[in-house]
C-alpha cells in the first residue's frame, strides 16, 4: 500500500490493540493475538480503503496457519522420533546450522530455495 494507507492502518491497529488490551474479553494469552484484531477491523469496516487479494498472490504473505500446520505435523513426528514430548523444546527444527533460510521444507513450495521468503502461487 502507499505510506498513506500503512500509517491509516498501523494507527487503527495500535487503537483498536489500545481498546482490547483494557477488556478481558477482548484478550487472549496466545501468539497471533494480532491477526484477530486485524480481521475485526476489516470484516467490519475499520480498514479505511482496504482490499482483499487472493492468498500468496500480493507483495506480503501470511503463511501462519499454512506454515504451522506443515511444521506440527512434521516436527511432531520428528519430535516423537527423537524422544521430545515439548515441541517448545524442540528449537531449530528446520534451522540447520544457523541457516535460518530453509525454515519450510523445499516439497511445500512455499518458500524459495536459498531465501527463505514465501513465493507467490505462480
Amino acid at each position: 500500500g502507499s505510506r498513506g494507507g500503512i500509517l491509516s492502518y498501523l494507527d487503527a491497529m495500535v487503537e483498536e490493540m489500545d481498546y482490547w488490551k483494557t477488556r478481558d474479553e477482548c484478550r487472549i494469552d496466545m501468539p497471533g493475538d494480532d491477526q484477530s484484531i486485524h480481521n475485526y477491523l476489516y470484516y467490519t469496516g475499520g480498514l479505511k480503503d482496504a482490499v482483499a487479494i487472493p492468498h500468496r498472490t500480493g507483495p506480503l504473505h501470511v503463511v501462519g496457519v499454512e506454515a504451522s500446520d506443515i511444521y506440527n505435523k512434521n516436527a511432531t513426528a520428528e519430535a516423537k522420533e527423537a524422544g521430545i514430548d515439548d515441541l517448545w523444546e524442540f528449537e531449530g527444527f528446520y534451522v540447520k546450522d544457523g541457516d535460518w533460510r530453509n525454515w519450510l521444507p523445499e516439497r511445500y513450495g512455499l518458500t524459495e530455495p536459498g531465501t527463505g521468503l514465501v513465493t507467490n502461487l505462480d
